[in-house]
């Protein structure tokens, strides 16, 4: 709470999470993302990470240590296949899924550390008019150049971070969809 506090000619953070550091019990780690001019996540930048350090330190107990550490951005799509009623508009159904997707990607409902529950994607999908069933869902990771578009460095494998229907990231992690108009992808049969 104190971190949002800082007074905004110091920079601004995104988003914020602490946990405890493994190595040191005394210590705690501060995980910081920003936003860059377009609102996608990027790195923290070294000099508001100086400010954040110097305007915390007033707050600080004599024994506490705090280091801060960039979160890593996991950038991710959608791929979506599902089955529409009889004599339904399949562009339109289309057009209602990806909004659903998008509303749920949104980088306001998502904190550093925050799993993405497959089954919120499972229920908005099922419940737009004319979907019969879902035949596949899958969440893939996207990294580097891709096109023309910039995602951030971060590889991972969706599949060993998935459990009980929910992608896990590590405490220090947060997911975004950088480029919903480019990685939502969805047919319907």
């Amino acid at each position: 709470a104190r971190l949002y506090t800082l007074p905004s000619e110091f920079g601004r953070v995104y988003r914020a999470a602490i946990a405890t550091n493994p190595i040191n019990s005394l210590a705690s780690i501060l995980y910081l993302v920003s936003r860059d001019s377009t609102g996608n996540l990027v790195p923290s930048p070294d000099v508001l990470k100086d400010n954040i350090a110097t305007y915390i330190n007033e707050y600080r107990l004599v024994g506490d240590a705090i280091d801060i550490l960039d979160a890593r951005i996991i950038n991710y799509r959608v791929k979506v296949s599902v089955i529409a009623g009889i004599g339904s508009n399949l562009q339109d159904i289309a057009s209602k899924i990806k909004s659903e997707i998008t509303s749920l990607t949104d980088k306001n409902n998502f904190q550093i550390g925050s799993p993405l529950i497959e089954s919120d994607f499972i229920n908005a999908i099922i419940n737009v008019q004319g979907v019969l069933a879902l035949e596949s869902i899958k969440f893939e990771n996207l990294n580097g150049v891709i096109f023309d578009r910039t995602y951030s460095p971060s590889r991972i494998d969706m599949e060993v971070i998935r459990e009980k229907g929910m992608y896990f990231a590590d405490r220090g992690d947060i997911f975004e969809m950088r480029f919903p108009n480019h990685d939502i992808e969805i047919t319907v049969q």
